[in-house]
Parts: C-alpha cells; structure tokens; sequence
C-alpha cells in the first residue's frame, strides 16, 4: 500500500514536473518574435511577367535573370525585359517555363527545358541550341540536372541515361558516364556538391553519388569508392531534399510516413554529428509545411524554405527563426511556397514565390520592430506604444494606449511582467515612464492615476491624488534634486516635492502650472535648475526647481531672436551646456548663454519641419523623430541623414517626445502600430556607389543592343533621327542605399539633371554635333561614384558639313570668277562689237565720203557742160548719204544700252519693214513665235540679224516685181530661224549690186556661225536663217 501511494505520488510529482516542462517549453516557443524584415516586392503589377518565379541568377554584369512561368526575364533594377519562346524562332528562349537556369564560370548563360539546352547571349539577346549526343526526336531526353563542374563546365543529367558534359570543340553534351538508376531509384532531388566533385541523388531507397574523379556511380549495394556519405549513413530513406553536401558534412530533409515529417537532418561526417529538426515541433500549430529548398550566404547564414515558411537556422536551443509571412503593410511579405531563394553579391537575399519575387537585406538592416506581445502570445501585433522604459537591471517595459504594460528582455524577446504589474494589463493607457535616482518606476496613466514601483522589492502601488482632476498624466520627469514633475492633458504641470513629502509618493504634489485646456507635450528636467514644459499652442514654459517660479515663457510673439517657430512644442532636450533644443515643427536652438535662438528648417536642409522628439547617441550625434521618418543631423556640420521605411522603419510616424536612450546606446521609438529599435553605431554611411551601367539606349523607342554600342568610341546617329532615350542603373539593389542619379548631355546640358523614378535620360531632339552624355549614381549622403561615359556623334547632313562648305564656298569662288570673266568677257565682246562697228561705220562713212567726194567732183566738173549728168551725180550723193545715214543710224540703235534685248530687235525690225513698205510696193506681214521675244542673244548676233533681215527685204522690195512678203522669226528647239518669202520676187544674180548684198548676208551670217540658204527663181525668193542660240 506504501509503495502504491507512494508510486502515486511520485506519478504524480512527474506529471507536474511534466506540466511545467511543457508549459515553459511552450513559453519558449512563444518568447522569440517572429523577424520583422522590410521586403520590396516585384510583382505583375511592376513588371513580373507572372507571380510564379521558379529561379533566379545575377550575371557577372549585375544583372538579375528571373525564371518564371511565363517567360525569362532581366531586371536591371529599373525595368524587366522579357524573352519568351516563338515556334517560329529557332534563336527564342527554349520554353516560357524552364527546368534549369545557371550562370558557368565562363559568363555563358545556360537555359534548359525538358530535352532541350543552350546558351542565351547577353549581348545579343539570342538563343543559341546545343546539341546532346543521342538525343532524338522521336525519343528525346529528359535533362533533370543542370549545374557545372569543377572545371566551371556545364554538365547535366539526363534520366535514364546518365551524366553528359558540354564538349567546346564538338559543340555538344557529349556522355562522361552513362547509368541507369533502378526504377525504385528514381531521383527526387539532384545536388552537386560543394567542391563540384560529386553529384548526389535523393531518393527513396537512399542517397546514390556520381563520382567525377573515378567515374563510378555508387549507392548502398554498389559502393565502388570511399564515399563517407554512403557509409555512416547506409540506411537512411526517403530522402527528398538535399540542401548542401560539403566535404565532412550534409544538411538533407527525410520525409518518413511518422508523425513530425518532414525533417530537416545534418550529419558531420568526422566528428559524428547529428541533428534532426521538425518544423512541427519547433512552431507547433503553426500550419503545414513543405520543404523547398535552402540557401546557404556567404556570410555562413543557412536558411531554409518551402510551403508557407522562411526560417534561419541559429543553432542553440530555439535553433530557427522564422519570418513573419502574414501582409501588413508594403513592406512585409506574404506567400504559399517559397520556390528558391538566392543570394545577389550584395548579399541581398531573392526569394521567389507564387506570389512574386521578394528582396530584402538582412545584413544592411538596422531598424527593427517588435509587437505589444506577450510571452503567452496575447497582445497585438500593430498597436499603439506610447512609451518606453529600460529599467536599470536591463528589464524593459513599454506602455502602450487600452492594453497596458509589457516586458522585454534587453534583446526584446517577451517576459513575464513582475508580479506586482501583472494586473495592469488591459485596459490600463500607459502615457509615461520614468525610474529615479532612489529606484522608483513612476509611469503615468490615463485618467489622473500614477502606478509607482519598486523593481528591488517587487511590490506597487496607485496614486490618485485629486490634484490631478482625473486628467491624463502625459509626462513626468524627475529633476536634480531627486522631485517629480507632471505635465496632463489639460495643461497642468504638478511638482511632487520629494522632501515636504518626507518620500511618501502619495502626499506633497503641489500645482506649479494651472489648467488651461492645453495638454502638455513634454516635461524635461535639464538637471541645471530647470524644468522646461512644451505645450501644444501655448508655447515653452520654463520652471525653477528650486522656487518652481515661471523663468520664462517662450513663444512666437516674443522678441526677434528670442521667440519659436511654432506655438506646437513636442520635445525639448539639453544638447550641451549652453544649447538648449526645441523640437516645434523646426528645430529651434536656444543659446542659454545669450538667450537667443535660432531656427532650422528645411530652407537650412531639414528634411520637412515635423521634428516630434530629440535624443543624442552616445557620439553625440543628434537624432530627431520626423512625420515620415527618422533623421540624423551634425549640428556642427549642418548635415542631415534621413531614415525611412526603405530602411526597415516599418512605420515611420513617430511620437512627440517618443523616444528612449538604452543602456547599451540602442534608441527605442514607440510608434502607433509597434516599437522601433536600432542601434545608432551599427548604422554605417553608404557605400561610394558603383559606376551607372547603360542598360537600354532607345532610338526612335526602338532598343538597341547596348553591349554592341557601348564597345563602340562613338555612337553616330544620322541627323534625321536623333530621339533618344538612355537608361542607366547601378544595378544595386539594396533600399537602403537610396541611389539616385545625375545626368548630364556635354554639349546640349549645361547643368546636371537628377532622376525621379525612372533611371532615364530622354532628348527628342539633337542637333548635328558631338555630345558627351554623363552620368553617376550618388547615395543618401551625396557621395557620387565613378562617371559613365557615352561619346554621342549626330553626323550632319552632306549639306551641313565642312567639306560640303568648303566646295559651296569653293563653287562660290569659282562661280564669282566665272561671272567675272564672263563680265570680262561680256565687256571684251561688247568692246570687240563696238571695234568692229566703230570699223565697219568708219569704212562706211569713209567710203561714202570718199565717193561723196568724187561725184561732187565730178558732178561740180559737169555742172556748166553736161547739167543732166551733173543731176545724176547729185542724186547718187544723196543716195549715198541717205545710206550713210542709215548705217550709222543702225549702229547707234544697237550700241544703245536700253535696246540690249531681242522684244526691241523684234521692234526695230517691224519698224523698217513699216518704212519700207512706204517707199516700195511691197506689203510685208510678219509671224513672231511667243518665245522669241525672251531670247537672250548677245548684241553682234542681235546687230547681224538685223542687217540680215534689213539686206534681204530691201532686196525683195528692190527686184520690183515684189508684191507680198512673208517674214516668219520662231524658235525651234533650240534654234531661231528667220524666214523670208515673196512669191513674185526673184532677184537679179548678174547684177553686181544684188550679188554684193548676198555675199554681205552669207558674211555676216558666217559671223554668227550661222547657217543661211538664199533661193530665188522664177516662183519666188526664200531667204532662211538659222542659229544656235
């Protein structure tokens, strides 16, 4: 009976040994918060050709290649350009969906779908198919495997067949080892080794091993060669993942039909090692899981992945952390299946999902949020903190608005509360916190109450002094000589005197500041004998703590140099012994010394003026709670850093006056939805960023091959095409280092131009030149890195060059010199007519004279003997005169200037035959073609025709049987000819005077180089001329 009772005791000791192990195993579980990362997330609402991405590859470049159901992609941290497979297109993607997508060591870009596999040129954008030996249509291969070896060959697996390597001089996969796995053998998962030595397959039976070095496949049964793997673990079975097999160790994943399956298992091969982990057992009733895959960084961090979970293998007791997958905001992440994670060479982690990609740092991280949680799990995961508070042993506690209290260790994981502020939980609004000199916690509360606690003796206690009127404790600090001073909601400020209190927290409050209705912001004991109160709307009030006396009230209508920017005071602190800070929408600094202050706002380059709280790190470095964000000021330097969500401040509205030193120098914001943390040593400047890559160059928006340009000295446009648009990229893809980018056209900008969303530079127009298009990337602090530069030519048009000028002006000089010449020429001609017809008039009138003079002679010698003769002389010197008259008269009409054109010749003609038909019975009609009149004939042609046409009607007129004379002056293509007809007229060839005048007309046409047929006979006389003009 003793041993039964006493089994039952000891049963029942066991059961609650049991109980609590459980109960502390299940606080365990609930004590670490899940990790709170600031993802960015592409999508097909960015650019994603579809949510489902299977993997993902950074080039040598920088690029990121994406594999997703819908296509290959590159993203350049701007835009994603999409290649899909066209039937019709030999040199398209193989698949919009592909099985294998790696980068070798050579830079080739392998691309494999189902039997087939290539190389996709990055600079070409082209597909280029390679062969696999024995792989035939009508039986085509399976490639389950691609990666590449130790050489940084690609090599693959081929189901059924074996394993092929990519031969550079056959131009094909040619067989290394050719094996068929048993059926039961089939593998699930593939892996190559870490020194690329091995290939190892998971699968049901076990683990089988492809050895390069000897060629051998090995598996239990068939072991040809010292495979530490196969040998310590022979048994194993069901293999489904390989993570990661080193050469002393392997990280694998069994998937047993027993309760906790899937497993994560490790095994060190020389020590022994083991470990095996069960999602279900590390957070239970959490869901269902399904493992993926892993991925081990540089930095030696392995995460692990798969259906619904991320989580961080950190070994020790609570060996994993895992990732928050719930939607709160932009910022967090939210998914089904992780696919792949991948890590870029900035150590940013790519984590491929159906629902997208997400990107996300956990190294460049610095701002971490935590949730108003409790170790049992109760709280809420975005509520509002209202303060903080780091006890002296390391504890912290934060207040937060309807819920209470909560306590943190100092890596803010969720502990119990101490028993004596256990009950004030919900619905207790805790305002502010503050422990004293002696150890005392006073925390003030909605509702005029004061929670005030001993963390030594672990008890506390309530006042609810009627001081207060039941109004709202906002703040309260503790000044030098150990009293506390209370600001309220209704703009009260009280002073708890510690000695007229004789240290009893429930007596000696005393009112310093009445009501007025305006709540209190801050109370701030600067420990220099004042306390400084910031209303809202009433301005700063400063209190002696010895007398508690009004020093000073400070507010926008006070005198230039000693007033606010604002009314609204939401902080103050004392930077130093003579600068008082002032946190009211500006920052304002007071100089206690000479009682002056300044103003900085955003004119001085204060990110917006909504400064809300003030604290100093330990370097002295001063930090300021903004609307939207954090920021980080030199108040020496005036130089101002700014913090915001792309910096893990997963909410960035901050508190007035919400801020709280910790011990080890970490700062702690509490905000609306959680509790900010960072530790301001830890938040390192930005790298200097790398040079801006050209990534597209658009021409009439059509893409150009950028690689084949930028090898290019010098990119020439032709001059009726010179709409442009650049793109360029950093390819980094860290938030936190905020790049953006300044651009610059040498020879078109004459300033620097900075981006705004897009990475672009976009000119419509150019005109023929040479430019040289810059451009560099800055980070948040200003500091830019290495220029990108662009030679630019828009060759002009063939009218627009130099040796097109030279030959205008050369054609000019030539042209002004033929004009000249020919002026010359024209002058000489002109000259050369006027010798001729000064010589033929001074023969004529020479001759004319010289026979004036004899038949005067001989008319005065027959004048007293022979007076009939006599009068026939004086006839012919008349004769011979009127003639003489007539010559000289056509001569001077044509060396008139206003006659130089071929409407006056035509003129002068009509003229004469008018005269001639007065003296002679001879009717003339004449027929001028419309042209003639605008032929341009020089003044000799113009002055012989004339004496042609003048000699042949006369002669006509004279044969005196003329009767009607037809006279026709046309042009013929480019001849002008002179007819001349009458029926009647036929002349006289015996007579010597008749025969003169033709050889005078066949002379003058010769002169003209003209051609000139005289017919005359018993039906008439024709007269035709004709000449080239």
């Amino acid at each position: 009976m003793f041993l039964f009772l006493n089994t039952t005791k000891t049963n029942s000791l066991q059961k609650k040994v049991c109980l609590c192990i459980a109960l502390l195993i299940a606080f365990c579980c609930f004590a670490q918060q899940e990790n709170r990362y600031v993802f960015t997330h592409f999508s097909t609402s960015n650019g994603l050709a579809s949510n489902i991405v299977y993997s993902i590859v950074q080039d040598r470049q920088g690029y990121m290649w994406l594999n997703t159901l819908s296509g290959l992609q590159r993203y350049d941290g701007n835009k994603f350009i999409t290649f899909r497979n066209r039937p019709s297109d030999p040199f398209s993607v193989p698949a919009d969906y592909l099985t294998g997508l790696i980068e070798d060591d050579k830079a080739n870009l392998w691309l494999c779908s189902g039997d087939k596999i290539g190389i996709f040129n990055k600079h070409t954008m082209l597909y280029e198919n390679k062969a696999v030996y024995g792989n035939m249509q009508e039986d085509p291969y399976n490639i389950m495997f691609l990666a590449q070896d130790a050489t940084g060959t690609a090599v693959i697996y081929v189901q059924h067949k074996g394993v092929f390597r990519y031969d550079t001089l056959k131009d094909q996969f040619m067989p290394v080892a050719l094996f068929r796995l048993p059926v039961d053998w089939d593998p699930i998962h593939i892996k190559m080794s870490a020194d690329r030595s091995e290939i190892v397959f998971a699968c049901v039976p076990g683990f089988a091993v492809y050895n390069f070095k000897t060629g051998n496949i090995n598996m239990r049964g068939h072991i040809m060669d010292s495979i530490p793997l196969l040998q310590q673990l022979p048994d194993e079975k069901v293999i489904v993942h390989i993570f990661e097999k080193g050469n002393n160790d392997i990280w694998y994943s069994t998937w047993p039909l027993v309760s906790g399956a899937p497993f994560f298992q490790y095994k060190n091969f020389k020590t022994g090692e083991t470990k095996k982990y069960s999602l279900y057992d590390e957070f239970p009733g959490t869901g269902y899981y399904e493992i993926a895959g892993s991925l081990r960084q540089r930095n030696g961090k392995l995460w692990f992945y798969g259906k619904t979970f991320i989580i961080e293998y950190t070994g020790g007791k609570k060996p994993f952390q895992k990732i928050d997958n719930e939607y709160r905001d932009e910022q967090s992440i939210k998914f089904d299946q992780a696919i792949m994670l991948y890590e870029d060479n900035q150590q940013n982690i790519w984590v491929c999902t159906d629902n997208g990609v997400f990107l996300f740092n956990p190294g460049a991280q610095s701002f971490f949020s935590y949730s108003l949680v409790r170790p049992d799990g109760s709280g809420i995961k975005d509520g509002p903190a209202q303060t903080a508070l780091q006890l002296t042993n390391g504890k912290v506690l934060v207040g937060g608005w309807g819920t209470g209290i909560y306590a943190y260790d100092a890596k803010f994981i969720p502990i119990p509360l101490p028993a004596s502020l256990n009950k004030y939980r919900e619905p207790y609004s805790v305002w502010d916190m503050k422990q004293a000199k002696d150890g005392l916690v006073w925390i003030g509360l909605q509702g005029g109450g004061i929670i005030v606690y001993d963390p030594q003796k672990d008890n506390s206690t309530i006042v609810e002094d009627s001081i207060f009127r039941l109004k709202t404790i906002r703040q309260l600090d503790e000044d030098e000589y150990g009293n506390m001073w209370f600001g309220t909601q209704s703009g009260q400020v009280v002073q708890w005197n510690k000695m007229a209190a004789n240290g009893n927290v429930h007596k000696g409050y005393s009112t310093v500041k009445k009501n007025d209705s305006v709540y209190i912001n801050k109370i701030y004991a600067d420990k220099r004998g004042y306390v400084w109160a910031g209303s809202v709307s009433k301005g700063l009030f400063k209190y002696s703590t010895t007398t508690g006396r009004l020093e000073d009230h400070i507010t926008t209508t006070c005198p230039p140099g000693h007033r606010l920017w604002s009314n609204n005071v939401n902080d103050v602190y004392r930077y130093n012994d003579s600068i008082i800070l002032i946190a009211c929408g500006s920052l304002d600094v007071l100089n206690t010394n000479t009682n002056e202050i300044t103003h900085i706002t955003t004119e001085d380059g204060l990110p917006s003026n909504t400064v809300y709280s003030l604290q100093k790190d330990k370097s002295g470095t001063l930090w300021m709670g903004l609307a939207h964000g954090l920021c980080r000021l030199n108040l020496e330097k005036k130089i101002f850093f700014i913090y915001d969500r792309r910096d893990g401040i997963s909410y960035d509205n901050f508190n007035p006056a919400g801020v709280v030193k910790m011990q080890d120098g970490r700062l702690i914001y509490p905000t609306d939805h959680n509790v900010v943390v960072f530790d301001p040593s830890g938040i390192k400047d930005a790298p200097t960023p790398p040079p801006a890559v050209i990534t597209d160059f658009k021409l009439a928006n059509a893409s150009l091959l950028v690689d084949s340009l930028t090898a290019q000295k010098k990119i020439e446009l032709p001059f009726d095409n010179t709409s442009i648009t650049i793109e360029f990229s950093a390819l980094n893809y860290i938030s936190q280092d905020k790049l953006h980018y300044h651009y610059k056209l040498d020879g078109l900008d004459k300033d620097w131009n900075e981006t705004t969303d897009l990475n672009q530079a976009i000119y419509t127009y150019l005109p023929p030149g040479d430019y040289t298009f810059r451009v560099r990337a800055e980070n948040s602090t200003g500091t830019p890195g290495k220029e990108t530069v662009l030679q630019i030519v828009v060759v002009p048009p063939f009218y627009a060059t130099w040796w097109f000028y030279a030959l205008v002006i050369l054609a000019g000089i030539a042209v002004i010199y033929w004009i000249d010449k020919e002026r010359i020429n024209k002058l000489l001609s002109m000259q050369q007519v006027r010798t001729e017809i000064a010589g033929n008039l001074h023969e004529e009138v020479n001759t004319t004279l010289s026979n004036i003079n004899l038949l005067s002679e001989m008319a005065k010698i027959k004048a007293d003997k022979d007076i009939i003769r006599s009068k026939e002389y004086i006839d012919q010197i008349s004769d011979k005169s009127r003639k003489m008259m007539d010559a000289m008269d056509d001569m001077l009409w044509s060396l008139d200037p206003t006659n130089d054109n071929m409407e006056r010749t035509i003129l002068r003609m009509k003229e004469f035959a008018e005269g001639l038909q007065n003296d002679h019975e001879i009717f003339v009609q004449m027929e001028v073609g419309k042209d003639v009149p605008s032929i341009k004939a020089g003044m000799k042609v113009r002055h012989e025709l004339f004496l042609i046409f003048k000699e042949a009607l006369t002669q006509i007129a004279k044969s005196g049987n003329a009767s009607q004379c037809i006279v026709n002056i046309d042009k013929e293509s480019s001849k002008l000819s002179l007819k001349i007809y009458d029926k009647a007229a036929m002349l006289d060839t015996t007579n010597a005077e008749v025969m003169h005048a033709i050889a005078d007309m066949e002379k003058r046409a010769a002169i003209m180089n003209a051609s000139l047929d005289i017919q005359t006979d018993h039906t008439g006389t024709s007269v035709i001329l004709q000449l080239h003009v």
